[in-house]
């Protein structure tokens, strides 16, 4: 059970991380999964430090803050797994962007 929650911590952060227009902080993909109660954060730090030691997704490191992009890799397996992640929550990551679109850009030109 365990494995397969992890899984999908992974595939919503590959989700995320394909449909965003930017590189996206790690306050935010907190913000997202912490607030609609998919992870705690100790998981989450866990799926990203597994997605970046498989090259599934890279860091920027600025003074303040790492942002995160899928890499070709992390894109070619969202494209085989998407389906393992359910509707709604593939929803409430494009709202979240959506309602969000604004402080993400903020963070970006921030760096």
């Amino acid at each position: 059970m365990a494995n397969t929650a992890m899984t999908l911590y992974k595939l919503m952060i590959l989700y995320m991380l394909n449909l965003a227009e930017y590189p996206l902080s790690n306050a935010r993909i907190s913000e997202f999964m912490l607030q609609k109660g998919y992870a705690t954060y100790f998981n989450l730090q866990t799926a990203l430090s597994e997605l970046m030691e498989t090259g599934f997704i890279q860091s920027e490191n600025t003074v303040n803050s790492s942002f995160f992009k899928a890499t070709k890799e992390g894109k070619h397996t969202l494209n085989l797994l998407s389906n393992e992640i359910s509707q709604s929550i593939k929803d409430d990551i494009k709202a979240y962007l959506s309602d969000n679109l604004t402080t993400i850009k903020r963070d970006i030109s921030s760096t």
